[in-house]
């Protein structure tokens, strides 16, 4: 490999982008952090909202929330598919009150710890 050759020390000013040698690594991860930061909190917030939504559409299908599921552009009932709603017709009876959720972090759940690539 001769390293000693194709080193060279930071800050390298010759021309162009594209630089050639070896260096080290000096991090698990070399991306951004925001992304880890900040998604536990916005995926626990989608969630609170679609079981606001569940709360309103499952007197209509006649169940519960719990057994709603959002699939295909619909909310349906997960044992019964044909029992469903359009996603316009689930939101529609929310009426002209807006779902408004905070999310949180830390929340239940690992979506931010060592070995987690998303959510």
């Amino acid at each position: 490999m001769d390293w000693r050759k194709r080193w060279h020390p930071r800050g390298d000013r010759s021309p162009g982008q594209t630089k050639r040698g070896l260096g080290v690594a000096m991090h698990t991860w070399g991306g951004s952090t925001t992304i880890g930061g900040v998604s536990g909190s916005t995926r626990r917030a989608a969630v609170d909202a679609l079981e606001l939504l569940f709360a309103k559409a499952a007197p209509v299908l006649n169940a519960t929330p719990a057994k709603l599921e959002a699939v295909a552009g619909s909310v349906r009932v997960r044992a019964d598919p044909s029992r469903k709603l359009s996603w316009a017709q689930a939101c529609g009876l929310m009426g002209s009150m807006p779902i408004t959720v905070r999310g949180k972090h830390p929340g239940p759940g690992n979506l931010s710890f060592s070995g987690v690539g998303g959510v």
